[in-house]
């Protein structure tokens, strides 16, 4: 069954909707009129925190932004060449890494990048990495390949190497050559543009501006083949064969809506619920605090003979696993969280679900380790927080989602 990814609009906000056999699978909204993760300024530095070694930086005119010194790069530094160290009113080019949440600042970098389907080109760094998805034979592969593109673009790998480092994506495995060529060079095309107008661009100028989400949501599938995109607006398909020059599903259906074939108003309010059911009679609760998400796994009726009862709450732990996994991703929950199986005695049966959740973690695109079994039976993880989650870009309380 092949996977959808919907784009439309959600209230005021442009939306996609990733859904895997029917089921939503993430959720990414974006006001169009919002900075993106990826947009480049040139920001004037305001403030200098030694304390917490970080620099609060105008990136644009009423716009602030938290510097970590560790992310500082001397060579991003505009007004003053050969400079060794950061002052207040010095310009600096600064990416957007996390955009503003609640209360918080949008997180800057100056380690500068450029991201495309296969690959991040991330200029003034050094080596070629690759995603940790990709096995070890796929690099063999691959490394061949770049070994081959790139005296095309660069004369030979050591002077790419020496000016440039390289992120290899997970798409990448499933590309043709000349696709990876072709984006290497609109990628270097990108950077070169960017780094040799910086210098002569004033304060609070946008360099640089990250692709729509739209764009984005569809560079970030690993397998278009196996995912339908479907939009019911005929501008996003106009401007995806614009700026993509793919062909999407135009939906126009006036009797049934897009959101109504695929049941997305139910899945968001379930997405936006304290309750989750699973299949077996459980379900699950989602506490989000400020310090950590809490999930706790609950049988609901259990039968009452001890082997059947066993076998029941392996069965709902296992539901509760892949539906655990799935919330995180369609929420956005990021931070340190805290999972509460129940208790079972089996000590295979233990193994089992910890090898089927890691699984399942596994499959998230965004960053998420699983740390520990804690004394108590908890399973603590963390999930790298990029955006805010659905609840809080929805305006949802945790006393509304009760």
């Amino acid at each position: 069954m092949k996977n959808q990814l919907l784009l439309t609009t959600y209230q005021d906000y442009d939306a996609a909707f990733l859904l895997e056999e029917g089921q939503l699978a993430q959720i990414s909204l974006e006001k169009s009129d919002q900075d993106k993760i990826g947009d480049i300024y040139i920001g004037k530095v305001k403030n200098i925190a030694g304390n917490l070694s970080a620099a609060f930086v105008e990136y644009k005119k009423g716009c602030m932004g938290f510097l970590p010194l560790a992310d500082l790069r001397m060579s991003a530094i505009l007004n003053r060449r050969d400079a060794n160290e950061l002052k207040c009113e010095d310009e600096v080019l600064v990416q957007i890494a996390k955009e503003p949440i609640k209360t918080k600042d949008a997180a800057l970098t100056c380690d500068i990048s450029f991201a495309g389907t296969y690959f991040v080109l991330v200029p003034k760094s050094h080596g070629i990495h690759y995603s940790k998805k990709i096995t070890e034979q796929q690099k063999q592969i691959l490394w061949q390949m770049l070994d081959k593109i790139m005296p095309m673009l660069f004369g030979n790998l050591a002077v790419f190497l020496d000016r440039y480092g390289l992120i290899v994506r997970t798409n990448a495995v499933l590309a043709e050559e000349t696709i990876l060529f072709q984006e290497l060079h609109d990628l270097f095309h990108k950077a070169s543009k960017v780094l040799q107008t910086a210098d002569k661009r004033t304060v609070y100028s946008c360099i640089y501006r990250e692709a729509d989400l739209f764009e984005q949501a569809i560079r970030n599938q690993y397998d278009l083949e196996d995912t339908e995109i479907i939009t019911d607006q005929a501008k996003i398909a106009a401007k995806i064969q614009e700026s993509m020059g793919l062909t999407i599903r135009l939906y126009e259906d006036k009797q049934l809506s897009l959101f109504a074939l695929y049941g997305l108003k139910g899945q968001i309010e379930n997405a936006l619920s304290r309750r989750v059911w699973l299949k077996s009679g459980g379900y699950l609760i989602i506490d989000p605090t400020e310090a950590l998400t809490v999930i706790d796994v609950n049988t609901g009726k259990a039968p009452g003979k001890k082997k059947e009862r066993e076998a029941f709450y392996f069965q709902t732990n296992k539901e509760a696993a892949i539906e655990t996994a799935r919330q995180l991703r369609v929420r956005n929950i990021s931070g340190m969280i805290l999972i509460d199986f129940i208790n079972m005695e089996s000590k295979a049966d233990q193994e089992t679900l910890l090898t089927l959740f890691k699984e399942q973690l596994r499959k998230d695109p965004i960053q998420t380790v699983f740390v520990d079994l804690t004394r108590l039976g908890l399973i603590e993880i963390t999930r790298k927080k990029t955006a805010a989650s659905l609840a809080e870009k929805l305006g949802r309380s945790r006393k509304e989602t009760l």
